[in-house]
């Protein structure tokens, strides 16, 4: 999964469908993996920008 970004999605999508499926007062909500590395670099950056 760690070579074809797509399986991982896929993935992803399963585990959500299965916890839905037990827990019917769960939510999930599916975010693509571009979005928590986006997050992660603006972080880093707003770190660097308050520490100048």
């Amino acid at each position: 999964m760690v070579g074809n970004p797509t399986d991982l999605e896929l993935r992803r999508m399963q585990m959500g469908s299965e916890v839905g499926a037990e827990n019917n007062s769960t939510t999930v909500i599916m975010m693509p993996a571009e979005f928590v590395h986006m997050a992660g670099t603006l972080c880093q950056f707003l770190e660097v920008k308050s520490n100048t």
